[in-house]
């Protein structure tokens, strides 16, 4: 797509005369464009559209804008319009900042968030919302899903030894451990692995949910942004992945803020801290392969669109990574770290 072709889209989508056109750097699977026009400025987002990967991205994030705009939600920007067909969206453009050393007035607002989250899963419109991306509604669903993630990296590491001996020495040895770990503790409750969470204790979750997705405006206020993976999910997964996500640097004291917090915020449901100490490290594990995905074609192929680094420096810097997070893990021992349990 020429320059011009996405001066005429943003045009379109505008619904004024377009001055510039300005991309932006540091999207990690999608490209984004500063627009100047007659009426203001705007955030114009495309994402890679891949046959290896069915995720609507650019439509699931317009409609879960949009229904937070519906409902007056404070965190989250303007979705003004989006063309499906030429994949493109346009969104209200925020002057902020990164959030680079959270404290706990941002814990705070992220607790705040997640409240309106469950409340705004009650009403009726948010049905018509799909579930979120590789939604972990049961705990076979997770264990299915780090399997698999474990194959499809299995697959590629032929031709990296370092991968291939991380996988087989290290990660698959845990993974067993924790599985059968998992499987057995609900055979003890008499819960039903494969069994989802009751609809009644769902919650629309991000899907990607933390700081590395938010900006502080001028005037100090916190929005959440990039909602490509939003959806119906159970509510310990959106805790575990806020605590363990590797885009963010929190403090410990702070992670245990935010999960005693949201223990209090998900009380009616009646299991969620016994189900949260079971399933934590195996959501852990997840990170770990997540991370690894820079090993990936098809990620390699998003980096390359979004103008990310080279592949190869990112596979040499995510395999440290995978390989903390994993060490990480191994030291909390087969619950999570919070007391819960």
């Amino acid at each position: 797509m020429t320059d011009a072709d996405i001066f005429l889209i943003a045009g379109k989508l505008a619904g004024s005369h377009v001055v510039s056109v300005a991309p932006v750097v540091g999207g990690g699977n999608n490209r984004l464009y500063c627009v100047s026009t007659d009426t203001g400025r705007y955030a114009l987002k495309s994402y890679l559209r891949q046959d290896t990967d069915p995720r609507d991205r650019l439509n699931t994030e317009f409609r879960a804008m949009r229904f937070l705009n519906q409902h007056n939600d404070p965190a989250i920007p303007t979705a003004v319009a989006c063309d499906p067909g030429a994949g493109f969206a346009l969104y209200e453009w925020v002057d902020g900042f990164d959030i680079s050393n959270p404290g706990e007035s941002e814990i705070m607002a992220a607790l705040d968030f997640v409240k309106r989250l469950k409340s705004l899963s009650r009403e009726k419109s948010a049905r018509e919302l799909p579930l979120a991306s590789e939604a972990c509604l049961s705990a076979q669903e997770l264990i299915k899903q780090v399997q698999a993630r474990l194959t499809r990296l299995r697959d590629v590491s032929a031709t990296h030894r370092p991968l291939k001996a991380f996988l087989d020495n290290d990660l698959a040895p845990l993974f067993s451990i924790l599985r059968d770990r998992v499987l057995n503790a609900y055979a003890a409750g008499r819960w039903l692995p494969e069994r989802d969470i009751d609809e009644a204790f769902r919650i629309l979750s991000p899907s990607d949910f933390g700081f590395h997705n938010a900006l502080r405006t001028v005037d100090g206020d916190i929005l959440f942004i990039d909602l490509e993976y939003f959806g119906w999910d159970d509510p310990v997964r959106l805790v575990a992945d806020f605590l363990l996500h590797p885009g963010m640097q929190l403090r410990d004291v702070l992670k245990r803020k935010f999960a005693d917090e949201a223990a209090v915020i998900f009380c009616d449901d009646g299991n969620f801290k016994e189900r949260f100490d079971l399933l934590y490290p195996l959501i852990g594990l997840r990170w770990v392969l997540i991370i690894l995905n820079d090993f990936l074609p098809e990620r390699q192929e998003r980096r390359r669109f979004a103008s990310q680094m080279d592949p190869k420096m990112s596979q040499e810097r995510n395999l440290v990574k995978a390989s903390e997070l994993l060490k990480t893990i191994k030291n909390n021992g087969r619950h999570s770290p919070y007391g819960y349990s």
